[in-house]
């Protein structure tokens, strides 16, 4: 029972633990090359691509007319990903609102398909997760999981 109920919140914090580091590339870390790095920009009619390498990855970016992330392609030489972000606007600007994603390592049957929607709250001043519904497959197997996101604080560093 042990090792069953390890499976589980293992699987769970790889799950939480994968969405934050998606999260965190449109939230925290913008999805664009470092300063320095060359990166070709390309005008496609209203929209832009933006392609650099970054460690061993290649990225390939695509932004609407008013620069709102539409979709990310990361391959390297064990793992393609492909996330389709969409945002809603507020006075501070674009707020995560949910995303589609792809994953594929070499193993086919580690093929990820995710929906992901976003609900927020206001703690301090600032918009933070307050739940997410996470749906799609892991492999053949169905993936689905909501969680929330309650007694949250923010705490101010310098």
């Amino acid at each position: 029972m042990a090792s069953g109920l390890q499976d589980v919140y293992g699987g769970m914090e790889g799950m939480i633990r994968g969405f934050f580091d998606t999260w965190a590339v449109f939230v925290l870390y913008p999805p664009l090359p470092e300063n320095g790095t060359a990166f070709q920009l390309e005008t496609l009619g209203s929209q832009y691509r933006l392609t650099y390498d970054e460690d061993a990855a290649h990225v390939a970016t695509t932004l609407s007319g008013d620069f709102a992330v539409t979709h990310i392609d990361t391959t390297t030489t064990s793992f393609a990903s492909s996330i389709w972000p969409r945002f809603t606007r507020s006075p501070q600007g674009f707020v995560l609102a949910s995303y589609n994603a792809q994953y594929q390592t070499g193993k086919p049957d580690e093929a990820t398909q995710l929906q992901v929607l976003l609900g927020y709250q206001q703690v301090s001043g600032m918009q933070l997760v307050r739940d997410l519904k996470m749906t799609g497959t892991y492999g053949s197997e169905p993936i689905r999981a909501e969680v929330g996101f309650t007694n949250c604080r923010v705490t101010k560093t310098h």
